[in-house]
């Protein structure tokens, strides 16, 4: 049994090759269950964000995995856009646990320590557990690495550094949007991170938030939470150029704001844009309309809001994880004493059945018993030598 992970993110790729792979959640499910589908895969957990996509696998061989995932990819991008196999990493055994740990964590985020991560992380589990296509190993894995992302936002919510996305919004409103009259920012999409985001800044007395939405109820929902606007998708071009600052949010998956079809009633005033979505909602080269700026998710990620994060901290929060790590460790190698345990077993049994199906008289019954002895010794050595190689090719340092 091998536990293997292949992955694309921001340490690897552009914003335009992670979107090749920022799946909906139609085609996460289509992905899940093809990849199920294939005999070399008992067990596959997918993890698809704006700053990452990875597979988690379990199979027969590290091997076999790797060939058949690499085979998927090359058909997959055959009838889409070309994809570099090389931007992939992968990881495996040990390996895979301590990144798992790390990315529910947030310590493997463009924005460090971001929380967010973990709501994607039990979405990508849940979605596994309603596929039935995970298992044994990855259901405990994703289990475990939650328990311990709560943990560590825990410390980190209790000295409040806990970093997030819409302290990095607020930061650049204020930097870049120079007014001393009302501000109006434009929301596009009503999902949760324009509503985190629209709670951060809707207590600023300048802010006038305004919402739109395909679907005109969940904007309401948010004009009525916020006490501020919510117009018609169809009212879009006019929202646009009404607003100072436009955020976008969805997930659509096409550009729903190009140069190209950038309202004529629009204009030319200082407009910030920000486009926290992969794929992307905004044309990057909006940046071109006079006085505007254009920050799409790597850079608002980027844009620091504090300090560095405070040492002792950090270190807890890696201690932390190497304990969940050592856990791991420890629950994992007993799959192999089982599972050697579990092969030993049946070879012992075919090796009786085969002495049994001799039909030996009493005088040959010591012999027997004496090679049968020998024997089964030799099996024991075997099976105990292959439980000792798996636990050294797993063994780690974190």
């Amino acid at each position: 049994m091998a536990l293997v992970m292949w992955g694309i993110s921001y340490r690897t790729a552009s914003i335009i090759e992670r979107q090749v792979l920022a799946w909906n959640e139609t085609q996460q499910k289509e992905s899940l269950l093809h990849l199920k589908a294939q005999p070399e895969i008992q067990e596959i957990i997918v993890l698809s964000t704006c700053n990452r996509t990875e597979f988690y696998l379990v199979g027969e061989s590290v091997d076999k995995i790797k060939t058949t995932l690499n085979s998927w990819l090359k058909e997959h991008f055959a009838c889409s856009t070309p994809l570099d196999t090389a931007l992939f990493y992968h990881y495996q055994e040990f390996e895979v646990a301590q990144h798992l740990f790390q990315v529910s964590c947030g310590m493997d985020s463009l924005l460090r320590g971001e929380n967010h991560i973990l709501h994607q992380v039990k979405s990508a589990f849940q979605m596994a557990l309603n596929l039935n296509s995970g298992g044994k190993i990855l259901n405990h894995l994703f289990r475990q690495s939650i328990q311990l992302a709560k943990a560590v936002q825990s410390l980190w919510q209790s000295h409040q550094l806990m970093p997030r996305l819409e302290k990095q919004v607020k930061k650049i409103i204020q930097e870049h949007v120079y007014s001393h009259q009302n501000i109006n920012i434009l929301f596009i999409g009503a999902g949760k991170i324009n509503t985190r985001i629209a709670m951060a800044l809707s207590t600023h007395s300048l802010y006038t938030l305004t919402f739109i939405n395909r679907t005109f109820q969940r904007a309401q929902e948010l004009s009525e939470k916020f006490a501020q606007n919510a117009m018609h998708w169809e009212s879009l071009d006019t929202a646009l150029a009404e607003a100072d600052v436009v955020i976008a949010c969805t997930h659509a998956g096409v550009q729903l704001v190009s140069l190209h079809n950038w309202p004529t009633q629009a204009i030319t005033k200082p407009r910030v844009f920000m486009d926290l979505s992969v794929p992307q909602n905004l044309d990057p080269l909006l940046a071109e309309l006079s006085q505007s700026l254009y920050f799409d998710i790597d850079v608002v990620n980027t844009f620091a809001t504090q300090g560095g994060i405070h040492h002792h901290l950090l270190m807890q929060s890696k201690q932390i994880l190497r304990e969940a790590l050592d856990a791991f460790e420890v629950w994992y190698q007993q799959l192999d004493y089982h599972w050697v345990l579990s092969e030993f077993s049946q070879s012992l049994q075919t090796l009786h059945q085969e002495l049994l199906s001799l039909h030996v008289d009493a005088s040959t019954l010591e012999a027997l018993t004496h090679s049968l002895h020998k024997r089964t010794l030799g099996l024991m050595a075997n099976h105990l030598k292959s439980y000792y190689n798996l636990h050294n090719e797993r063994k780690i340092t974190p």
